[in-house]
């Protein structure tokens, strides 16, 4: 490594320099990974990524210092579970980023270490939207996620989140996000303005 350096920097000077012919020693970084993120309040930033995956970026929310970082699919959405223990994202995989395949991805990470809990495929109707509040929802149970489906016709999907897979597709003309009720499985939607 140490002749490789003294030659790249004796080509980079020009041949015959002696003020570039001096070994350097460079110590080499040594990278780590921390198995949980710092204790105390995070801020979850939504980096939408229309050019490509999704990032999450988690803050520290005293100095808005880096804690971690999640990539995802493609246009991502996020909701946090109300005993702030889990991420839940639901984003598209794209076969090929301008046509092809397109499977619709719900993942479940630790909001600790931001290890992937589990992943479940969805319908791959899921819209593909700015990151918005009501694409994905938690019922007030905590058993179902309620996702905003569009191609471009509106619907949701109910995922059954102990069974690991869509339960059932609702189709919803004309209307647009979906919020659960504060009890039971029930939830409302809001029409768009014609």
């Amino acid at each position: 490594m140490k002749h490789q350096l003294i030659a790249l920097l004796s080509v980079a000077a020009g041949a015959g320099s002696p003020a570039f012919a001096q070994e350097v020693n460079i110590e080499p970084e040594i990278l780590t990974v921390e198995e949980r993120i710092s204790e105390g309040e995070h801020v979850f930033v939504m980096d939408f990524g229309i050019n490509g995956s999704s990032q999450i970026s988690i803050l520290n929310a005293n100095d808005l210092s880096m804690a971690g970082t999640i990539g995802t699919g493609t246009f991502a959405q996020m909701m946090m579970s109300p005993d702030m223990a889990s991420l839940y994202t639901g984003s598209v995989y794209l076969r090929r980023y301008t046509y092809g395949e397109v499977e619709g991805v719900v993942q479940q990470w630790n909001a600790s270490t931001l290890n992937p809990e589990r992943e479940l495929v969805v319908s791959n109707k899921l819209a593909q939207t700015l990151s918005q509040k009501g694409i994905i929802n938690l019922s007030a149970d905590g058993n179902y996620l309620v996702l905003q489906n569009a191609t471009p016709a509106t619907s949701v999907n109910i995922v059954d989140l102990k069974a690991g897979k869509d339960l059932v597709e609702i189709p919803t003309p004309g209307c647009w996000t979906a919020y659960p009720s504060v009890e039971s499985t029930s939830f409302s939607t809001l029409s768009l303005p014609i």
